[in-house]
């Protein structure tokens, strides 16, 4: 009988123990989701999940094209834009040194036909693209400032993220991210 009920309280109080922990991971994972909510860019390691986009040819792509790639980068911008017309230079650097082994998204913010005209202009070294839906692709990349963006994803999760104007510092860290790839031609 006294086994029985040594038992019977071992066994309530593993139960109990297992709501509990249960509840308590339930919470943290609510939490985490709640706190993602509210920083307001995105963090290294989260996965992007939404991204879908329209060239200028009237194609589009979404959050998949990330993830089939090693390594990809994504420019968010709009025009016009002081701090994203200097990291442009920056930008069109990293694409030559790529030389069109490294996947590079570049985002417009503006309307599609400011896409366009962007894109006729000749200005830039890589593809341009437009949001589908502008407010989901905000809200998803978490984007509330006028900020350009400069994004290094690794099979369509977050490297790292710059903010506003990259410093050289910046530059040279994205640059070594890319040359462990082996992205860069041969010089």
């Amino acid at each position: 009988m006294k086994k029985q009920a040594i038992a019977a309280i071992i066994f309530t109080f593993l139960s109990a123990l297992i709501v509990v922990e249960t509840y308590v991971i339930i919470r943290q994972a609510k939490t985490a989701r709640d706190f993602r909510k509210e920083v307001p860019l995105l963090l290294k390691g989260e996965k992007i999940t939404y991204f879908d986009m329209m060239d200028a040819d009237g194609k589009t792509i979404d959050s998949s094209t990330l993830e089939k790639n090693p390594l990809s980068l994504v420019y968010i911008f709009d025009r016009p834009c002081s701090r994203c017309n200097k990291n442009i230079d920056y930008w069109k650097k990293i694409r030559s040194l790529a030389d069109n082994r490294l996947p590079v998204h570049a985002v417009v913010l503006d309307n599609y036909s400011e896409m366009l005209e962007l894109h006729k202009s000749g200005f830039l070294n890589f593809k341009l693209y437009t949001p589908v839906d502008k407010e989901r692709f905000t809200r998803a990349m978490r984007i509330k400032l006028n900020l350009a963006q400069t994004i290094v994803l690794e099979r369509g999760t977050v490297q790292s993220v710059k903010l506003g104007l990259l410093s050289h510092e910046d530059f040279m860290e994205i640059v070594t991210m890319i040359k462990r790839t082996g992205r860069f031609k041969k010089q």
